[in-house]
């Protein structure tokens, strides 16, 4: 081969990709051959948080890492069968005509396919968009795309398996760092897990929660019954958290009368529901408690949450007290 041709002077390898976001790109520079749109993004959903895993492209104001609303995005409607997976011409659309995110940015043509699990969970969606209208999709064009998605699909969902896989190893690791008397992940457990999920967060583009339970009047307990009974009553709070929360879900006593609970994937919606199910198991169980919490978001960080589960904790605190007041 003539060493001035632009195959010679592009060579290609065939070692395998190092990392998803490698994978990702390369995926969508085929996409770009076969449908060239100025922007092309794989997302991840979490309840109303429509995250950009990768983003390739012209349009550089979207980037990865950030989070729009997925009520306001085309693909929202396209999941609903309310506009096509192919608009070469977006506006002749009704449904993407009048989605909000079409006042924040110009959308001519638009491509939107979903990516699912295997189950068939819907783990978030391609998407192409062009400020201009173009000619309509060829059938090949479409076939090529639809089967990208597939591959894409496939891509995410094995390597979201060998993430999960990979967090209960860590997490069997940390089994070791656990409180004597309660059982659950002790104060060192705990900040272990916060560092190995934040990497997770940030691979995955995914939200949590964090909540901070206060036990209200052990000091008074123990000096009037004694401390087996104020450690009897800090077991049964534990007990309670590890059976309102899930096996993936993690609880861990981080002080003497205070608990931290981790619930990886809970969407902002879920944090008041999460409150209200301990709430009324400590109701139950005769355990008062200060609870906070907050969520995660994917462009935010698992510091931030947790003080502002803090802050939530003692607002809640102190709502109680002027209550009891009252």
């Amino acid at each position: 081969m003539d060493a001035a041709s632009p195959l010679a002077a592009t060579p290609v390898s065939n070692k395998p990709f190092a990392t998803l976001e490698e994978s990702l790109d390369a995926l969508v520079r085929c996409l770009s051959l076969i449908a060239p749109m100025k922007h092309w993004m794989v997302t991840r959903l979490s309840g109303d948080d429509w995250s950009i895993l990768h983003a390739g492209g012209e349009q550089r104001e979207i980037a990865r890492g950030m989070v729009l609303r997925w009520s306001d995005s085309f693909c929202s409607r396209m999941m609903q069968g309310l506009g096509p997976r192919f608009a070469a011409d977006a506006q002749a659309v009704a449904a993407y005509r009048e989605a909000p995110i079409g006042r924040a940015m110009r959308i001519g043509a638009y491509v939107g396919q979903p990516l699912t699990a295997d189950d068939g969970t819907l783990l978030g969606t391609l998407c192409g968009v062009d400020p201009e209208a173009k000619p309509d999709f060829s059938t090949a064009q479409r076939e090529l795309i639809q089967s990208l998605t597939r591959t894409m699909s496939t891509l995410l969902s094995v390597w979201m398996q060998n993430e999960r896989a990979r967090q209960s190893e860590a997490r069997l690791r940390l089994l070791a760092e656990t409180d004597a008397l309660t059982g659950v992940a002790n104060r060192h457990g705990w900040e272990a897990l916060m560092r190995e999920e934040e990497e997770a967060l940030n691979r995955l583009s995914e939200n949590a929660l964090v909540m901070v339970i206060d036990l209200d009047g052990l000091k008074q307990r123990n000096d009037t019954l004694g401390h087996r009974e104020g450690d009897r009553y800090i077991v049964s709070a534990a007990r309670e958290l590890v059976q309102a929360t899930r096996e993936e879900d993690m609880v861990a006593r981080i002080g003497g009368d205070e608990f931290a609970v981790f619930v990886r994937g809970a969407t902002r919606e879920q944090g008041p529901l999460m409150h209200e199910r301990i709430r009324q198991a400590f109701r139950r169980a005769g355990i008062k408690a200060s609870i906070g919490y907050a969520s995660r978001l994917a462009h935010g960080s698992l510091n931030e949450a947790l003080h502002a589960a803090d802050a939530s904790m003692y607002r809640d605190k102190a709502g109680r007290k002027a209550d009891c007041a009252a």
